[in-house]
């Protein structure tokens, strides 16, 4: 494998690596500590690996880790953030422009870079993603996989990721239904990874962008699968790098990388990383101070110094400035990257509203002909519970909840459509399981949290989060012709306490049913 695929791959790692979560969080974290300075020991043995089974391996795992980033990103980005961000690529790249003498066009790509690299580092859940921060790893998996392409033949290139968008979309919404067919196996775990997997080697067999292909149906599996019930929690798993073999491999991956890279420590590339932590140190400052809780909000200054140093220092030794990689491969490579984030959270929207009218009898339980006629569902039901988007903030949730009579707040996407539903009990305390293993622990919005200490901690922990973070996804739903005998039975077969009623094309959300509504009509036929 090449020397600059090496290092793009290195990069890619990183990026994934720090936002896993494995068990051993401390030994990981030296892992990956101890694999970055391998970069500094010269290799006793060059060896080689084919470039592409490296990135057909790796590539749709990284994107699938990050599966809930890249389906949730938010949009639109505050001035602040951008011109937060924006500081950052400028200021690395004409300190690199200064120091080492890039040409400042590929000095300035390099900071773009970097700064989205570091951007996504230091972004917090529970808030939602930003695309500032996913622009990078795409960009890295851009100029991994497909740069050669893209600058050979860009006209074709260019249908390819087209065609490789539309090939995911059509592989996520296809496997969310076999999860849901087999959800009693342990398919359903693993569907995810696969269809990534699956996506990104039919894009790369019929001449598409694997990339593109992978990226989007994650988009479509993760956003749809939601929908459809598949992450009743709203927790996206699996995540396979929190598994600790998963986690080591990986770690072992990034070690050869960096040991093949070797990188030369000198007094040139020592300012040149002095200077750039300090960048994004101040960049860092800036980001908690303008780019609200999305930047580090809960990170101490000193706590945010480790996910600086592990993704921007070996950003600064490892980028390849001696090599034939200049400004027009790393531009293209960006440029793909925004064309893929904005084109999935433009397309999403009506992808799932198309999948809503495909498939819109599985979603809305069917009423069987006998219980046609009687009392409908639309003349009990509530019409006027209250919304909130998904980035409302909590505390207009419970305003609405409490405002409104209906004791639920439904959380709607741009057209209207139903994304879930938020009662009193998803705004208390729940018990939350570990996974693989048989524990439990009190949470609230999914924050471990002492029963006891909830009238201090409530509000502080409130603000952090939005109505995505706390919302149920809805699985089932009725009509408002539909007769309440039918209701009944879907809400006793769901256990359902708050019934969303849809119409229309695309499933438009109408109302909920509750069984306070029921219970009202019985009242009133028992008064008659």
């Amino acid at each position: 494998m090449f020397e600059l695929e090496q290092r793009i791959l290195m990069l890619l790692l990183l990026a994934g690596l720090l936002h896993a979560r494995p068990r051993m969080s401390v030994w990981a974290k030296l892992g990956v500590a101890a694999a970055v300075l391998l970069a500094l020991v010269a290799p006793a043995v060059p060896l080689g690996f084919p470039a592409a089974w490296l990135a057909a391996a790796l590539i749709p795992l990284l994107l699938w880790q990050s599966a809930h980033r890249l389906a949730n990103a938010r949009w639109p980005i505050s001035r602040a953030e951008i011109a937060v961000w924006l500081f950052i690529a400028a200021a690395i790249g004409f300190m690199l422009a200064a120091v080492s003498g890039m040409r400042m066009s590929a000095a300035l790509l390099f900071g773009v870079l970097a700064a989205s690299i570091l951007w996504r580092g230091t972004e917090e859940a529970p808030a939602p993603a930003s695309h500032l921060g996913q622009v990078g790893t795409l960009a890295l998996c851009f100029l991994l996989a497909e740069i050669a392409p893209f600058v050979e033949a860009p006209g074709r290139y260019l249908l390819g990721l087209v065609g490789g968008a539309a090939l995911g979309a059509l592989c996520g919404y296809l496997f969310v239904h076999l999860a849901r067919v087999r959800a009693e196996s342990g398919w359903r775990l693993a569907a995810g990874p696969v269809q990534a997997y699956v996506a990104y080697g039919l894009g790369a067999l019929f001449g598409l962008s694997g990339v593109a292909a992978a990226a989007l149906g994650i988009c479509v599996y993760v956003a749809y699968g939601s929908r459809r019930g598949l992450f009743p929690d709203g927790v996206v798993r699996p995540q396979p790098l929190d598994a600790r073999p998963v986690f080591i491999g990986a770690v072992a991956v990034l070690a050869y990388t960096g040991w093949q890279v070797h990188v030369p420590l000198t007094p040139q590339l020592l300012a040149e990383c002095v200077l750039g932590i300090g960048i994004g140190f101040l960049g860092i400052a800036l980001g908690r101070r303008f780019g609200g809780s999305r930047f580090g909000g809960r990170m101490s200054y000193r706590g945010s110094l480790l996910p600086l140093g592990l993704l921007l220092l070996p950003a600064l030794l490892v980028w390849p400035r001696e090599t034939d990689l200049g400004g027009i491969p790393v531009a293209a490579a960006l440029v793909l990257a925004w064309a893929l984030t904005l084109g999935a959270k433009g397309a999403l929207t009506p992808l799932l509203n198309l999948y809503a009218m495909v498939d819109e009898a599985e979603t809305t339980i069917p009423q069987p002909d006998y219980l046609a006629g009687g009392t409908r569902v639309g003349e009990i039901m509530k019409g006027d519970t209250p919304r909130v988007r998904r980035d409302a903030p909590v505390a207009e949730v419970i305003e609405k909840l409490l405002a409104g009579g209906a004791g639920c707040v439904a959380v709607t996407d741009d057209e209207g459509g139903l994304e879930g539903l938020i009662t009193e009990s998803d705004l208390f305390i729940k018990q939350e399981r570990l996974p693989r293993a048989d524990v439990s622990y009190p949470s609230l919005f999914r924050e471990p949290v002492k029963p006891d200490r909830l009238p201090e901690v409530y509000a502080e922990i409130a603000a952090k989060s939005v109505a995505a973070d706390i919302m149920v996804p809805c699985a089932v739903s009725v009509k408002r012709h539909h007769n309440i005998r039918h209701a009944i039975r879907v809400m006793a077969e769901y256990g359902c306490a708050h019934l969303p009623v849809i119409d229309g094309a695309g499933g438009g959300f109408r109302g909920v049913l509750t069984r306070s509504d029921i219970i009202r009509a019985f009242s009133r036929e028992t008064k008659s």
